[in-house]
């Protein structure tokens, strides 16, 4: 038998809870799928990514990574230096590098989307959190940040408006399709 996602609800009931609770829920079902998948070559990474909860903003500046690395002790719990590190981060979609701003957004590339290595200069760019991990980071500012304004990342080429969008960047060859 079919139980609805929100106690007291239709079991279709569109409401704005219910929204809210699958959200969640495949949130959830998502961040475990992508540690299960990459288990084998990152065996501490939900441990190590979590020490980052609450020490950087959603987006921030990349210097202020090596100094949470430090500081969390993130070594000592993945046994992989702090470049390793931010390839984990890359590899597993949690961090992208910021490349535009809007008045509601920051976009950000992330590796999954294209077919080779992201960089980030420690000096030069700013990284910014994948709206899957934000939830998994900051469950406990989630109030704070909004009511203080902070933009949420929005990863670049996810518009469909957009069209084939690695086709601009030289990835793919032009569709013909926008």
């Amino acid at each position: 038998m079919f139980t609805a996602p929100v106690p007291d609800s239709a079991p279709w009931a569109v409401t704005q809870e219910a929204v809210r609770v699958g959200t969640r829920a495949a949130e959830g079902i998502v961040l475990k799928g992508i540690f299960a998948a990459h288990r084998a070559t990152h065996p501490s990474a939900p441990e190590a990514i979590k020490r980052l909860a609450h020490r950087l903003d959603v987006c921030f500046a990349a210097r202020n990574l090596r100094r949470v690395f430090n500081q969390e002790g993130i070594r000592a719990v993945t046994g992989s230096d702090f470049d390793d590190f931010v390839e984990m981060l890359f590899t597993l979609g949690v961090i992208g590098v910021k490349v535009d701003e809007t008045t509601r957004y920051h976009k950000a590339h992330f590796q999954y989307t294209f077919d080779a290595p992201l960089n980030a200069q420690e000096d030069a760019d700013e990284l910014c959190f994948h709206p899957l991990f934000t939830r998994y980071l900051f469950e406990r500012s989630a109030l704070r940040n909004r009511s203080t304004v902070v933009k949420p990342t929005y990863p670049y080429g996810s518009d469909p408006r957009d069209g084939d969008y690695r086709a601009r960047l030289g990835y793919a060859a032009a569709s013909g399709r926008s």
